[in-house]
């Protein structure tokens, strides 16, 4: 409890953990949107003998949630969120160009429907097919939807992101007296070639995921894996996604029964080819009810 952790010589971690929980409720009631999925986390092991083994683990300590959750990614996230708020109204007050991310709110066909499905994770999958990806604009600042903010930036990360990194340039510019280090076209143009370079590394990262997960699925091709059902790519055609519930991985697989949102299944794989140069095949069918 609260006083436990205070008399521990936590009271600076208790403010924060109650800060987040404010800051996310105060986001929820301007719209924001939540989601429930897992991660698959994957690695190679390699023993004393140089024989390996690769193992996919479902990844609990990245799971999203639909409601707030009292742990240290929660709190880690919120604070981030904040961190990039404050930085798009220093912004904004100052006029001065920064990568502002900018999310319309998305049109729900059917959200009172999509509403009543019971399970989070299939909820969360069709919720998710209405939002499209977050936009620039490095003029001024414009409201992010999905995290209900009147204005954002990503700041909190310039090591491991450019466009932080750009930030950070910039307020220190500004900051120094020495103005703008970037106006807003050129910063809309090296915010534009950072995001081709992201968008490359992420493709070659899934394709690295893609092999492994192959391997992985090639030594267990006799398994029989639980799943949840959830979503519909083609209903017509009958191929939906499903979840593999051990590992918190996705996949794409072909239906031949009709199935209700959430509902539980079991599939095994039956095509699987590791390939290095990035087009790995790992295809599923489900098991006779």
């Amino acid at each position: 409890g609260r006083a436990a952790a205070e008399a521990a010589g936590y009271s600076d971690l208790v403010y924060l953990a109650e800060a987040s929980r404010a800051r996310w409720e105060y986001r929820k009631a301007n719209g924001s949107q939540t989601f429930a999925n897992f991660s698959p986390k994957i690695r190679a092991e390699v023993g004393d003998a140089g024989d390996g083994a690769v193992v996919i683990e479902r990844n609990d300590a990245q799971q999203q949630t639909v409601e707030y959750s009292e742990n240290g990614q929660s709190l880690v996230s919120e604070m981030m969120i904040l961190a990039g708020e404050v930085g798009a109204k220093w912004g904004s007050d100052h006029g001065v160009p920064l990568p502002y991310r900018m999310h319309y709110k998305p049109v729900i066909p059917n959200e009172g429907d999509i509403s009543e499905i019971e399970n989070e994770y299939s909820r969360s999958a069709n919720l998710t097919k209405s939002f499209t990806r977050a936009v620039l604009d490095c003029s001024r600042p414009r409201s992010h939807a999905s995290l209900g903010l009147p204005y954002y930036t990503q700041l909190s990360s310039p090591i491991r992101r450019f466009n932080d990194n750009l930030v950070h340039l910039q307020m220190k510019s500004v900051l120094r007296g020495e103005g703008v280090l970037f106006e807003a076209k050129a910063l809309a143009e090296l915010a534009e070639a950072a995001y081709f370079v992201e968008r490359e590394i992420k493709q070659i990262s899934q394709q690295c995921d893609q092999y492994w997960m192959a391997m992985y699925f090639r030594e267990r091709m006799e398994r029989i894996w639980e799943c949840t059902f959830l979503s519909w790519k083609s209903q017509v055609h009958g191929m939906g996604y499903v979840q593999i519930d051990e590992v918190g991985l996705q996949v794409m697989i072909h239906l031949e029964n009709p199935m209700r949102l959430g509902e539980k299944l079991r599939v095994r794989a039956v095509q699987v080819t590791p390939r290095l140069d990035g087009n790995s095949v790992f295809l599923f069918e489900e098991v006779s009810r």
